[in-house]
């Protein structure tokens, strides 16, 4: 498999990283062989960089940028990133009348993961494996390459 690039936006300021661990660091075939991992976020800090090498991911790149749509779609854009992960608060209980991941969603041409900061949504009773996956494609190339790692 081919090494990718991978976009990681928050705007929390202590996201759990342990998420990505499912993602990038599976047995199977299904893992994403990461070449780059660059971490857009207001409070993007050393520790992050520490957090993650105790996760066996090395040399992220930090982007200390605001947490926009438009900031997340340049960033993807400049990077030719292969996925955007969004590790995003939100009420999914109430959502709000204008979502920045709606736009998000609505403006890129890169798959997009959206990871609840809510630990009752974002996490599985296996660790390796996310809870639910929402999938939408259109059956591009770059959407079946995506649907494979599900």
């Amino acid at each position: 498999m081919n090494s990718k690039k991978v976009l990681f936006a928050t705007e929390s300021p202590h996201p759990d990283f342990s998420v990505l661990r499912g993602l990038f660091h599976r047995e199977d075939a299904a893992g994403i062989n990461l070449a780059e991992l660059i971490i857009l976020s207001p409070h993007a800090s050393e520790a992050w960089v520490q957090a993650l090498s105790g996760l066996g991911i090395s040399n992220p790149r930090l982007n200390k940028s605001k947490f926009s749509p438009s900031t997340i779609l340049a960033a993807a854009d400049r990077e030719q990133v292969f996925l955007i992960l969004v590790y995003y608060e939100q009420d999914w209980e109430a959502p709000p009348k204008y979502s920045p991941m709606k736009s998000l969603l609505k403006k890129t041409n890169v798959p997009v993961m959206i990871i609840p900061a809510d630990e009752k949504h974002s996490r599985s009773p296996d660790e390796n494996i996310f809870s639910h996956v929402v999938f939408a494609t259109d059956w591009s190339q770059t959407s079946e390459n995506a649907f494979n790692f599900l």
